[in-house]
């Protein structure tokens, strides 16, 4: 199987790699808060729109994936936030096992 090959040029967007925390809120509930991990470079590629309607409103959701170097402290439930836009990763692979690019796949919700 020939390796995925990524122009590391193309990696030109400084985004910033956060954790999700939760923490007990004393009632019972959680308290959600992001916390920063990392600033990485990525390059950001936009993929499948779709448009979905909630409660009578069309929601936006945009499919994205977002290449970075290899990292092994990335998972699911992180998210990358770009300037205002955030985007929540769904899956994690390292397309040719090499340990040289992280290729995520994101959803980001309407702006």
């Amino acid at each position: 199987m020939s390796g995925a090959v990524y122009d590391p040029g193309a990696l030109n967007h400084r985004l910033r790699l956060q954790q999700k925390l939760e923490t007990s809120d004393g009632c019972g509930g959680l308290t959600t808060a992001w916390q920063d991990v990392a600033a990485v470079w990525g390059g950001v590629i936009p993929s499948n729109p779709q448009s979905s309607a909630v409660a009578q409103q069309n929601q936006e959701i945009a499919q994205n994936q977002i290449v970075i170097r290899f990292r092994e402290d990335v998972g699911s439930g992180w998210r990358f936030v770009l300037n205002d836009r955030q985007f929540e990763i769904k899956t994690v692979h390292d397309p040719d096992e090499r340990r040289r690019y992280l290729v995520c796949q994101t959803q980001e919700q309407g702006r």
